[in-house]
């Protein structure tokens, strides 16, 4: 009997930054004075309504491809109005008319080098793409589509698990945020006004590469429910007194808890 195929893990959503995404908004606005700009510099041009497509077209190929665009375009006029036919005299007419497309040309140039402020975020995947905006036809607005809006989504702003050892890692760290949360209310009657800084639970359970099997810090501990303190850098264990690297060494620790207690 042939032995069942183990099942595919499905990835697993553990968190979705909509905060991102209202932020991708925010990004929109700095954008849009320089997108209006590029669409008055085109509509100047008199090709025709400015429209996503044209926009789209635009960022893809740039300058360099729009101005063969904008030359069959005079060709086609050229055409229309019955102008002559000599090659000479049609090419020092369009070239007349290159100068025109130099504030369009600019116009691009400053929107593909702008860099909008991200906010709080400092990862380059919170920067909005200008791939992501769009030109509403009907509205005639820069937006963020819905189809836009949902890759963003799914790109940047949701956490997946995406096997089975993320998962139980995932699962393992979420015990640890349950016990330090226990631990943090029930360590309040011993630390008084201060507040317990996560970093110290080190010295009250010494973890570490060359520390394969951690135990609690037993008079760090008393030490920590009898005045609140944690004494950082030093192993107040019995079994090990002697100074380490940069830390000189203090009294005994049984006579630190003792002075601790008077």
């Amino acid at each position: 009997m042939a032995a069942k195929k183990k099942a595919e893990f499905k990835p697993i959503l553990i968190h979705e930054d909509k905060k991102l995404l209202e932020n991708f908004q925010k990004q929109l606005t700095q954008y849009k004075p320089l997108l209006e700009n590029l669409k008055t510099n085109y509509e100047r041009l008199e090709m025709g309504t400015f429209s996503n497509k044209v926009f789209k077209d635009l960022l893809k190929g740039g300058i360099v491809q729009f101005k063969k665009v904008y030359e069959a375009f005079i060709d086609k006029e050229l055409d229309n109005g019955g102008t002559t036919s000599n090659r000479s005299l049609r090419n020092r007419i369009k070239h007349g008319f290159e100068a025109d497309l130099v504030p369009l040309s600019n116009s691009l140039d400053r929107l593909n080098a702008f860099e909008p402020h991200y906010g709080k975020y400092r990862d380059v995947r919170a920067r909005l793409d200008l791939r992501h905006i769009s030109y509403n036809d009907r509205l005639m607005i820069f937006w963020i589509n819905r189809e836009d809006s949902e890759t963003l989504l799914e790109e940047r702003c949701r956490t997946y698990l995406e096997n089975e050892q993320e998962k139980k890692a995932y699962d393992s760290l979420e015990e640890v945020r349950k016990a330090y949360m226990e631990f943090m209310e029930n360590a309040k009657p011993f630390r008084g006004l201060g507040r317990f800084d996560i970093g110290e639970l080190r010295f009250l359970v010494p973890m570490g590469e060359d520390n394969k099997d951690p135990q609690i810090n037993t008079l760090q501990f008393k030490q920590f429910v009898n005045n609140g303190k944690i004494f950082a850098g030093f192993d107040l264990t019995t079994g090990s007194r002697n100074t380490k690297e940069g830390v000189k060494s203090i009294p005994s620790s049984q006579s630190i808890i003792e002075e601790s207690l008077l």
